[in-house]
């Protein structure tokens, strides 16, 4: 996680092994963002399949960079 003056973005949510706590930790944090009156939070690096991906369409969050990682098998 990191700050600016006006926001913050998280890299990474620590994994978890139950993933309905999921919804628990991210409202903790937008509470907790809130409280120092970020006016936006970022997360960067979430792939679709992320079990973090429903909750942040959830809590509204907009993509606004789509990152494509390719691959090419040379074996």
């Amino acid at each position: 996680m990191g700050t600016t003056k006006e926001g913050a973005f998280i890299v990474d949510i620590s994994p978890i092994i139950d993933i309905t706590r999921y919804d628990e930790i991210l409202e903790d944090l937008l509470n907790r963002f809130a409280e120092l009156n970020f006016k936006n939070v970022t997360i960067v690096s979430l792939p679709e399949n992320d079990p973090l991906y429903p909750l942040i369409e959830k809590y509204n969050f907009n993509p606004f960079l789509r990152q494509v990682e390719m691959e090419k098998r040379i074996h």
